[in-house]
């Protein structure tokens, strides 16, 4: 089973006196993961060596670095798992190689100079890619993470091409964010 999460933050009140739920502990069973991230310039920034203020963007990159060294993939899941980095931009690319999810990092993911000349937002590219990638590991779960500022320039195509590659994949589940998951 393979499911495309949508990354969203949830928050949960309580009363003041009443304690937080109690979080069920995942199965110690391996799992793997697709990170799949916007790379175009205009997504991870370019003001570590843009000197235009015109074409200037501000740095993404920085904060996804730190969002991944300070809760590492590979610490939320139990040993074994395997993990990918997917970069889209106008074309689709592996940024971290299928492997141990402990290679996930901050680090991992380099400079804004390594992205620099990338332009558009071609998710499906991105989406397919990923799930190639993730078809490859003999996993009970699999898990597809998006990344990035929005679908692309025409959302609507976006969306349908999205589609078609889910509905080609056999056993794959999309939760967007309303949590009601869409038969494939």
């Amino acid at each position: 089973m393979l499911l495309i999460i949508a990354l969203v933050a949830i928050v949960v009140g309580c009363d003041a006196g009443e304690a937080p739920p109690q979080r069920t502990p995942a199965p110690a069973v391996p799992v793997a993961v697709a990170l799949v991230l916007n790379t175009s310039e205009e997504f991870i920034g370019n003001d570590e060596f843009e000197t235009d203020e015109e074409r200037r963007y501000m740095d993404t990159l920085k904060t996804l670095k730190i969002a991944l060294d300070g809760a590492p993939p590979a610490a939320a899941y139990p040993p074994g798992s395997q993990g990918v980095v997917i970069g889209y931009s106008s074309r689709a690319r592996v940024i971290v190689p299928l492997g141990s999810l402990e290679r996930v990092t901050g680090a991992a993911l380099g400079t804004q100079r390594d992205y620099k000349a990338e332009h558009g937002e071609n998710i499906p590219a991105g989406v397919s890619l990923a799930v190639s990638e993730l078809a490859r590991v003999n996993a009970d779960r699999r898990i597809l993470v998006v990344v990035g500022s929005s679908s692309g320039p025409r959302p609507d195509v976006a969306r349908v091409e999205l589609a078609a590659t889910q509905s080609m994949r056999a056993g794959i589940e999309l939760m967007p964010s309303s949590g009601k998951r869409t038969p494939s």
